[in-house]
C-alpha cells in the first residue's frame, strides 16, 4: 500500500486458488463499485494458485490498497478468510468470492450498515425478494437449496450459505480457532453467543465466467461434518465408523439376549426391555472407552452422575423401540426376531444423540444457549414426531375417539355435542389410511404441524428466532399440546385453528395489516367448526381494541367486521344443523351445562392448568408478567403491545373459565387452547442469564433453570404411558374395569363372536347394545368395524350399522339417539354388554324384553396376561314400557 494511504473504513478479503482469469476484473470492479464512497482494503488470500493468480495481485498492490497473503500448505475457505481478516487494517470485513459471482456494486449497502453499528451482519442473500440465482444447473440448485434447509437452526438468515457478506473483524477472530470447511459465514452466524442482527440484501449470483468450481463430493462431506460440531455433536463423521462398531457389539448382545429370554416364555415387553438395559450399559463403556472424541466435553457431573443421567435419558430410547416393537408385531405380524432389529436400530439413534449432545457436547459450543435451545427442539420435535407415529396406529382408540369415528360414519353439517370438523377430518384420514388407529388419528398429527407453524411465525414476528423455537419446544413437550397432538379429538383442529387466529390477530393489530383480518376470520370460523369456545377469542379481541389507543381505530375499519362475516360464512353448516334439529347444540353446550347442580370447582380448573402446563410452566407463566423480564426490549412502547396482546387473549378467555367454575365444574381440557397467546411471552422470558445478570429475579432464575427437566421429565412420562399402554411396564399391572385402552380391540372381537353365535341361534341380526352413555358402544362398533380392514373374512360386518347406546333404557345416548331412535328398535333382539355387572342386574332392563338371557362373562388377555373383562346378556324382543313412553 502507498505509504500515505488513509485507514480504510472496510477490508475485503478475497480467498484465490487458480483465479488469474477473474482477478483483474475483480479488483478493477470493486474499486470501481466503492470509489467516492468507502476507504477500502483488498486482502487477497492465495492457497497455492499455479497460473499466475498471486503474480497478478502483486502487481495491483504497487499501485492500490490490495495486499496478498500467500498460504501454501492449507487449502481451507474458512482459515483463510480468519487469516485475512487478521491482517486487515479496518474493523470491518467483507468477504466475497474471486470468481465475480457476487456483485461489487452491492459492496456499500453491506457494508454500510455494519460500519454504523445498525447491524451485526450484512448478507448478500439470493433467496430473499429480489435475489435470484443465474446460471445454475438444477443440480446445484437442488444442492444449495438443501445445504439451506440444513443450515436454517443456526442462522437467523433466508441465506446462511451466502459466501458474500460483511461483519466486524472480532466476530471473525472469535471463530477463527475452530472455523474450517467453506461457509465461514455459516460459522460467524452459528458461534456467536447471542442472537445476531442480521441484515439481508437482495443479490443476483451470476454463475462464474472463468475457471472451474471449487465444488466436489468431498466439500458436501465436509459441510455435513462441519454441521455436526456446529449442532454441538461431538461425534462427526471421523469416528462415526468406531461408533458403528461397537454400537453392533452392543446390539448382537441385545438381540441374542432377547431371544433367549423369549424362548424362556418371558413375557415380550419384559424380554425387550431386560435385553435393552444390558446392551444400553455394555454400549455405555464402549463408547466411553473407545469412541468419545478428545474435542468433547463431558457433563459436569460425577462418573456415577453420568451414568444415571444416561440410564434416565436411554429411556427416551426403550420407549421408541418399544412403540415400534409392538407395532410390527401387533400390526405388521412380523416375527419377532426380525421386528426387533429395525427397533434396535431406532433405539440406537436415539442414543447416538444422547452421546453426541446430551452427555458428551462439542467443547467448543459450551457457552452457545441459544444453539443448544435450538438443536434441542429440533431434535424434541423429531423425537416426538417419530413417538406418535409409531404409537398412534397401535395404542387402542380412546372413547371419545371411537365415538367421534361414529360421527364419520354419519357425516352430516353437525352433531348434538360437537361442531363436524373431527368427524370431517376423520373421514379423511380413514378414506386414505383406512379405519384404523392410524386412519381416525392422523389428522392430529396434522393439526399439530399447522399449530406448531403459527406458533413458531407468532412468536418469531413477537420476539425473535430463537424465541419462536423455544416457543415450539414448550408446543412439542408441554402434556396439553402434546396429547391433542396425539389424540383425535376436537381439541386438536380447534387448537390449531386458536394458533392461526391468534397468528393473524396478531399482524392485523400489532403489524398494521388490515387484511389479515380476514385471515383471522377465516381461522376463527374453522375453529367454531372444531369447537364453540374458541368464540372467547372474540371479546379478548374486543377489549384489547377498547383498552388500546392505536388498536383502537380498528373498530372503525371495515376488515374487522369483514373478517367476522367470513368467519359466520364458515360456520354457517352448524347454523343449518341446528335450524333443522331445534338449535339442539346450543341447548346442549349451553343452557344444559348451566342447569347442572352449583358446586365450587375452582380448585378443579386449578389442577387441570397444572396438569396441562406442569407445575414449572405454571410458575413461568405467573413470572412471565414481570416488567424486569422485558429488560432487553429499551423502549416501552416495544414491549408494551406484546405484553398486552398475550395478557388479553390469556386473561379473557380464562377469566370466562373462572366464573363457570364459581358453580360448575370444568373439564380438564378446557383451558388448553388460551396458553397459546402466553407462550411466546414464556419463551421470551427463557434467556441467557450471563447477559442480563441484574436484570432477572431470583425466582425467574430458578424456574428457567428447571425447565430442561421439566420437559425431559414430561417426555418421558408421556413415553412411559405409552409403552405401558402397548407392552407395559414391569411390575404395573392393567385395570379390569378398561378404564386404559388396552383391550378394545380384543373386546370387539369377543363381542363380534358372541354377536354371531346370537345371530346364528335366533336367525336374526341382534342389535348391540353398551350399556353406558357411548364408551362402550363406540368402541365396540369401532373394533368390530376394523376386522373388516384386516381380516377379509369379516368383509361383511356391518360393526357400527347394528351398535348403539343406553338411550334404549332411557339413558343419555347422545348422538345415538339421532342414528338409533328407540322406537325403530321394537321387536328386535338384542345383545347387551357393559363393563359393570351391576348394569346387567338392572331389573329395570327386564322391563324392555320378552325375555333375557343368563348374564356371562368374557375375559381379555393380551400378550399373555390379563388385561380387563366385560359382561354381557340377551334380550329377546325389545320394547319400550308404557313408564318410559311416558318419560
Amino acid at each position: 500500500m502507498p505509504v500515505d494511504a488513509a485507514k480504510p473504513q472496510l477490508s475485503i478479503v478475497v480467498p484465490t486458488l487458480n483465479e488469474a482469469g477473474n482477478i483483474d476484473n475483480l479488483i478493477r470492479q470493486v474499486f470501481a463499485a466503492t470509489e467516492n464512497r468507502l476507504p477500502i482494503q483488498i486482502i487477497v488470500v492465495d492457497d497455492g494458485s499455479t497460473d499466475g493468480t498471486r503474480q497478478r495481485v502483486t502487481h495491483w498492490s504497487q499501485t492500490h490498497p490490495v495486499v496478498l497473503l500467500a498460504r501454501d500448505d492449507q487449502r481451507d475457505l474458512a482459515t483463510a478468510v480468519t487469516d485475512g481478516a487478521a491482517m486487515a487494517d479496518s474493523d470491518v470485513v467483507l468477504v466475497m468470492d474471486a470468481d465475480l459471482s457476487h456483485p461489487p456494486e452491492k459492496i456499500a449497502d453491506l457494508a454500510t450498515p455494519v460500519i454504523k453499528d445498525e447491524y451485526d451482519i450484512a448478507i448478500g442473500s439470493r433467496y430473499i425478494r429480489g435475489g435470484k440465482t443465474t446460471g445454475w444447473p438444477l443440480h446445484r440448485q437442488i444442492l444449495s437449496r438443501g445445504a439451506t434447509v440444513l443450515a436454517w437452526p443456526f442462522a437467523d438468515a433466508r441465506d446462511p450459505m451466502s459466501g458474500f457478506f460483511c461483519v466486524r473483524k472480532e466476530r471473525l477472530a472469535k471463530v477463527a480457532q475452530h472455523a474450517s470447511g467453506y461457509k465461514i459465514g455459516l460459522e460467524v452466524l452459528a458461534g456467536s453467543d447471542t442472537d445476531l442482527r442480521v441484515l439481508e440484501v437482495p443479490i443476483t449470483f451470476a454463475q462464474r465466467v472463468e475457471g472451474e468450481s471449487k465444488l466436489k463430493a468431498s466439500t458436501i462431506y465436509q459441510y455435513l461434518d462441519r454441521l455436526m460440531a456446529l449442532s454441538g455433536g461431538s461425534i462427526g463423521t471421523k469416528v462415526l465408523g468406531k461408533y458403528v462398531g461397537m454400537t453392533f457389539i452392543a446390539m448382537l448382545i441385545d438381540m441374542f439376549l432377547f431371544l433367549f429370554l423369549r424362548s424362556q416364555n418371558i413375557q415380550l415387553g419384559l424380554s425387550h426391555i431386560t435385553s435393552f438395559f444390558v446392551s444400553a450399559l455394555v454400549a455405555y463403556q464402549l463408547h466411553v472407552r473407545w469412541t468419545i472424541p478428545a474435542n468433547a466435553t463431558p457433563t459436569k457431573q460425577s462418573t456415577t452422575g453420568r451414568l444415571v443421567s444416561y440410564i434416565i435419558l436411554s429411556l427416551l430410547a426403550l420407549f421408541l423401540r418399544g412403540g415400534l416393537l409392538g407395532n410390527l408385531v401387533e400390526h405388521g405380524h412380523w416375527p419377532e426376531m426380525f421386528a426387533i432389529i429395525p427397533a434396535m436400530l431406532v433405539s440406537n439413534m436415539v442414543l447416538l444423540g444422547v452421546f453426541c449432545y446430551l452427555l458428551f457436547p462439542q467443547a467448543s459450543l459450551e457457552h452457545n444457549a441459544w444453539l443448544r435451545w435450538r438443536v434441542a427442539t429440533i431434535g424434541c420435535v423429531l423425537y416426538v414426531l417419530a413417538l406418535k407415529l409409531v404409537y398412534m396406529g397401535v395404542i387402542d382408540l380412546i372413547p371419545e375417539e371411537a365415538y367421534y369415528w361414529n360421527y364419520a360414519k354419519h357425516l352430516s353439517l353437525g352433531y348434538l355435542d360437537h361442531p363436524p370438523m373431527v368427524a370431517w377430518l376423520i373421514a379423511a384420514g380413514t378414506a386414505i389410511l383406512g379405519d384404523t388407529e392410524l386412519g381416525v388419528r392422523i389428522g392430529s398429527v396434522f393439526c399439530w404441524l399447522v399449530t406448531l407453524g403459527f406458533v413458531y411465525r407468532l412468536a418469531s414476528e413477537m420476539y425473535d428466532k430463537s424465541t419462536a423455537m423455544r416457543s415450539v419446544m414448550m408446543v412439542t413437550a408441554l402434556p396439553f399440546f402434546f396429547m391433542t397432538g396425539f389424540l383425535m379429538t376436537p381439541d386438536a383442529p380447534l387448537t390449531a385453528c386458536w394458533a392461526g387466529t391468534l397468528f393473524y390477530l396478531h399482524r392485523a393489530l400489532l403489524g398494521n395489516q388490515p387484511k389479515a383480518w380476514y385471515a383471522a376470520g377465516l381461522f376463527l370460523g374453522l375453529g367454531m367448526l372444531s369447537k364453540y369456545t374458541i368464540v372467547l377469542i372474540v371479546p379478548a379481541a374486543f377489549v384489547i381494541m377498547l383498552i388500546d389507543k392505536p388498536m383502537r381505530r380498528h373498530l372503525l375499519r371495515i376488515e374487522p367486521y369483514i373478517g367476522a362475516f367470513i368467519a359466520l360464512v364458515v360456520f354457517s353448516p352448524v347454523l343449518i344443523w341446528n335450524a333443522q334439529h331445534n338449535w339442539a347444540s346450543f341447548v346442549f353446550q349451553g343452557p344444559r351445562r348451566m342447569a347442572s347442580e352449583p358446586v365450587f370447582s375452582e380448585h378443579i380448573l386449578l389442577g387441570g392448568i397444572v396438569v396441562l402446563l406442569t407445575p414449572i410452566g405454571l410458575m413461568a407463566l405467573l413470572t412471565a408478567w414481570s416488567k424486569r423480564q422485558d429488560a432487553t426490549a429499551h423502549r416501552v412502547h416495544e414491549r408494551l403491545p406484546k405484553r398486552k396482546f398475550a395478557a388479553v387473549f390469556t386473561l379473557v378467555p380464562l377469566l370466562v373459565f373462572v366464573l363457570f367454575s364459581l358453580q360448575h365444574e370444568p373439564k380438564l381440557n378446557w383451558t388448553g387452547p388460551l396458553w397459546l397467546a402466553i407462550i411466546p411471552l414464556i419463551s421470551h422470558a427463557i434467556r441467557l442469564d450471563h447477559l442480563l445478570p441484574n436484570t432477572k429475579p431470583q425466582l425467574s432464575r430458578q424456574i428457567q433453570k428447571l425447565w430442561q427437566p421439566t420437559l425431559l421429565v414430561t417426555l418421558l412420562i408421556m413415553g412411559g404411558l405409552m409403552h405401558y399402554l402397548v407392552l407395559g411396564l414391569p411390575g404395573i399391572g392393567y385395570n379390569k374395569q378398561m378404564r386404559l385402552p388396552v383391550a378394545w380391540e380384543e373386546m370387539g372381537r369377543l363381542v363380534e363372536e358372541v354377536e354371531e353365535a346370537v345371530e346364528h341361534q335366533t336367525h336374526t341380526e341382534p342389535l348391540v347394545v353398551g350399556l353406558d352413555k357411548y364408551f362402550t358402544a363406540s368402541q365396540v362398533a369401532f373394533y368390530r368395524y376394523k376386522m373388516r380392514e384386516t381380516e377379509p373374512e369379516m368383509e361383511n360386518n356391518e360393526g357400527f350399522e347394528h351398535t348403539t347406546a343406553d338411550h334404549l333404557f332411557n339413558g343419555t345416548g347422545l348422538m345415538y339417539r339421532y342414528w338409533f331412535p328407540a322406537e325403530n328398535q321394537t321387536g328386535r333382539v338384542l345383545l347387551l354388554v357393559s363393563r359393570s355387572l351391576d348394569h346387567l342386574k338392572d331389573k329395570r332392563l327386564e322391563t324392555y324384553f320378552e325375555s333375557m338371557g343368563p348374564i356371562q362373562e368374557a375375559t381379555l388377555t393380551k400378550y399373555d396376561q390379563t388385561v380387563g373383562c366385560f359382561y354381557y346378556r340377551v334380550g329377546n324382543r325389545y320394547h319400550i314400557p308404557e313408564i318410559a313412553q311416558a318419560h
